[in-house]
């Protein structure tokens, strides 16, 4: 399905000509997620009901509109050299070295190299085997196989993928990247889901399908994107990944991105989907995230421990529903920083393009604790 024409131009919001990213939201979300089922949760659509294609490219425009204002993305260029599926599969032939794995297979029928990486991309061996013709990124594994040759190569995009660490620029970039011929990988999808997730949950509750035109308070608001559970790494993963971003020349950037793609599982578990009852509480994810950490310890700067450190407690604060502790540390990210301002409502003020308070821009905004430019 082609993107309408008519939704790539440069719309007027309250008076202001802003750069647009619908063509390349489109592009990543009916890559990565493409069924109508997906779709509709993704951009609540509302499930299970009869929407027109319309409908849809006016829900991208509104999530368009809405990460343009509030997270003041710029216009930006980003060119990529794409990693060919050539490129990536004969680079997946040599991590069996990496991974230590013998070089014989106990899966009848399966190369000894699919077998070793099967567990890193969260597959089984026959069903990976099975799939290795053309790579495809409405698949989980294709996208870590993927992303993982592209850290390989030195482009990891830490910056743009770790909640902790963006800022408007370096995302702006990532999304700028994302066309029909983009080879999307692990990295892009943590990306749009978290952004689609930050719209679910900032947005204007009135907006929710699931309240019905009413207000409602945000905690209780059904989240329909919460249903994407497991859509972006499965728990066993975890330990896996890390061990491998030991191995790799640019291995911090995989760490990095494996435990981001494990947060934000983490995040969406204890929300509550559009007519449901909360499924889960996350452990999974944030338990498999401790159990790795030791193991990277020396990969990630201070900064990163101390903003996932931050960020473990705060989650399952969020879940229990209790105000998550303070840091005893007297050196924090701006993200733990701003983060604890908030909760405690402290009057600071920062800046809007300070790396790591990206995704705080909304309640920064709204709390006017935001330095005027």
């Amino acid at each position: 399905m082609q993107w309408p024409s008519r939704y790539n131009g440069c719309p007027t919001v309250e008076g202001t000509c802003v750069q647009r990213y619908a063509s390349n939201l489109h592009a990543a979300l009916t890559s990565i997620w493409p069924k109508r089922s997906q779709q509709e949760i993704l951009l609540d659509l509302g499930e299970r009901k009869a929407w027109t294609w319309e409908q849809h490219g006016a829900a991208i425009q509104r999530f368009d509109d809405w990460i343009v204002l509030n997270l003041e993305l710029p216009e930006t260029a980003q060119s990529q050299t794409p990693v060919t599926d050539e490129e990536v599969l004969a680079f997946a032939r040599t991590l069996r070295v990496n991974l230590g794995a013998q070089p014989k297979t106990s899966v009848p029928d399966v190369a000894a190299w699919i077998e070793a990486i099967a567990p890193v991309l969260g597959a089984g061996p026959k069903a990976l085997a099975n799939s290795l013709r053309t790579l495809r990124a409405a698949r989980a594994d294709h996208r870590w196989l993927r992303v993982i040759a592209q850290v390989a190569r030195g482009e990891g995009a830490s910056d743009a993928w770790c909640f902790h660490r963006r800022t408007p620029r370096s995302v702006a970039a990532c999304v700028a990247s994302w066309t029909e011929q983009s080879q999307f990988n692990a990295g892009d999808a943590v990306v749009l889901l978290s952004f689609l997730a930050l719209w679910q949950r900032r947005r204007p509750t009135h907006e929710a399908k699931g309240n019905r035109g009413q207000q409602a308070t945000r905690r209780l608001t059904p989240k329909p994107i919460a249903a994407m559970s497991g859509a972006l790494i499965q728990p066993g993963q975890v330990l896996p990944l890390v061990e491998l971003s030991q191995r790799l020349e640019h291995g911090a950037a995989l760490a990095l991105l494996t435990i981001e793609a494990a947060l934000s599982e983490a995040h969406l578990a204890p929300h509550r989907p559009r007519a449901r009852a909360r499924t889960s509480t996350g452990e999974a994810w944030l338990t498999a995230v401790e159990k790795a950490l030791p193991g990277v310890d020396s990969l990630l700067e201070s900064n990163d421990r101390r903003a996932i450190g931050f960020r473990l407690e705060r989650l399952r604060a969020w879940r229990d529903g209790r105000t998550a502790t303070a840091p005893e540390d007297a050196v924090m990210p701006p993200y733990v920083r701003a983060s604890t301002a908030l909760e405690q409502r402290l009057p600071m003020t920062f800046k809007s393009n300070t790396p790591g308070l990206l995704m705080l821009l909304p309640q920064l905004r709204s709390r006017e604790m935001l330095e005027s430019t």
